[in-house]
């Protein structure tokens, strides 16, 4: 396990984690980290962070990493202005979630082959050009004002269900479903 503490502000770069409960850790306040050209396999949480209780933690980057064969690729709680940006994530159980987070971004990520691919319970938080494959359920949110912006969902045994909640509408835009 590797953990990533309070008033850290580090790049993590070119680590292999395999086999841990948890490959990245974060403490209730690690902001402001870049993590790069990491391998996170095995392991029950790739990357696990949830200050639900806490407080929020803010601007976390995660960059061309790879994710695979873990029951949690991404489990993001409380987490805010984070960025999910040119990542492979294939073969867990839950390739994204993102609990009670918001203002996130989600870009130009292969979703490949999980149960659920992207499954969000948070709003405002914003998925663009991201290949979304062969998972049972593409993409799943709960909340408000999130947006769903030219992604590829290919093949999934359901593709995308974004029911609206309350009076604010999930919007899905210019994405291509196969």
């Amino acid at each position: 396990d590797f953990e990533a503490k309070q008033e850290m502000v580090t790049t993590f770069e070119s680590n292999i984690l395999d086999n841990n409960n948890m490959g990245f850790y974060f403490d209730w306040v690690a902001n402001h980290n870049v993590f790069r050209k990491n391998i996170l396999t095995g392991n029950d949480y790739g990357v696990y962070h949830d200050s639900q209780w806490k407080g929020d933690t803010y601007n976390n980057a995660f960059i061309d990493n790879e994710v695979y064969n873990n029951y949690y690729g991404f489990y993001l709680g409380a987490s805010v202005d984070f960025i999910l940006l040119k990542n492979n994530i294939f073969n867990n159980h839950a390739g994204i979630r993102l609990e009670k987070s918001y203002n996130n971004t989600v870009n130009q990520n292969n979703v490949i082959n999980n149960t659920y691919g992207i499954y969000v319970n948070g709003d405002n938080n914003t998925f663009r050009r991201n290949n979304v494959i062969n998972n049972t359920r593409g993409i799943e949110i709960s909340g408000a004002n999130n947006t769903i912006f030219h992604n590829n969902f290919i093949n999934n045994t359901v593709q995308a269900n974004y029911p609206n909640v309350g009076n604010s509408a999930n919007q899905m835009n210019y994405s291509t479903l196969v």
